[in-house]
């Protein structure tokens, strides 16, 4: 269970309604905020596991990324909108991006995370490659630390009761106050493992960039959720920034 919605409306682009033959080109990014210069910028960072070429039909493992957009993947998703029943197929990441800013999703549950991680991937390969160089950061490095639970908010918690998920709902807290961490162990330079004794979560940093165009750095975070007495496995997009050096992370987008 996920408390938090889908938050990327000044992030994302548009895109049109989603057709099996249909490729819609990215939208342009937003204008950027009014913002004084800081005479320094901070280079962009991408990930070499931001890709999609697991789904792609003819993988291509230097493939750029707004090519990975565009490419056509080995499988077909059907999906279903939950309004009038109309089916579609996805078949490459901008028909998925298309699908979930419509709220448009498998029937099957079987079939779902599949598809959810195939959005979280194709949304935060558009996200990189559109993202600029900042002129300011206060994210500092590493970002995923043992603290990093304690500095997200409570609604980003992983929760598998109704009353916890009230509860993130509710609460001004942290995510680490609602699902405690009971060991962290780092996975590499990029990623690390929350144990919450219930289950995990599995956090990787995919880019490093100002997303929205304000002159801060921002990351984009793939969160994957697994309960460890069943079958949950989901995953996630968190798009986080930080506006000074002593403020806890803030969450300006997701998925």
């Amino acid at each position: 269970m996920f408390t938090v919605p889908f938050l990327l409306q000044a992030c994302q682009t548009q895109q049109a309604q989603p057709q099996a033959q249909s490729q819609p080109e990215p939208a342009a990014a937003p204008a950027p905020a009014s913002k004084p210069a800081s005479g320094v910028t901070y280079s962009t960072f991408i990930n070499p596991e931001l890709n999609i070429f697991s789904y792609l039909a003819e993988g291509n493992q230097s493939m750029a990324l707004e090519d990975q957009l565009v490419a056509p993947w080995s499988m077909m998703i059907p999906v279903v909108s939950p309004e009038d029943g109309q089916q579609y197929v996805v078949t490459n990441c901008l028909q998925a991006l298309s699908t979930a800013q419509l709220g448009i999703a498998p029937e099957s549950p079987v079939a779902y995370p599949q598809f959810r991680y195939g959005v979280v991937q194709c949304m935060a390969i558009q996200l990189a490659h559109n993202m600029e160089q900042a002129e300011y950061s206060y994210l500092g490095d590493p970002i995923i630390d043992g603290s990093f639970l304690q500095q997200m908010p409570a609604s980003s918690a992983f929760v598998v009761t109704e009353q916890d998920a009230l509860r993130a709902r509710s609460s001004q807290g942290s995510a680490a106050e609602i699902s405690p961490v009971v060991h962290y162990q780092p996975q590499g330079d990029y990623s690390a493992v929350f144990d919450l004794g219930f289950g995990s979560q599995t956090v990787t940093v995919l880019a490093r960039g100002d997303v929205n165009l304000d002159g801060t750095e921002d990351a984009l975070l793939q969160v994957t959720n697994t309960e460890y007495n069943g079958t949950y496995r989901l995953s996630f997009l968190f798009v986080v920034t930080k506006l000074a050096a002593n403020e806890p992370l803030q969450l300006i987008g997701g998925y």
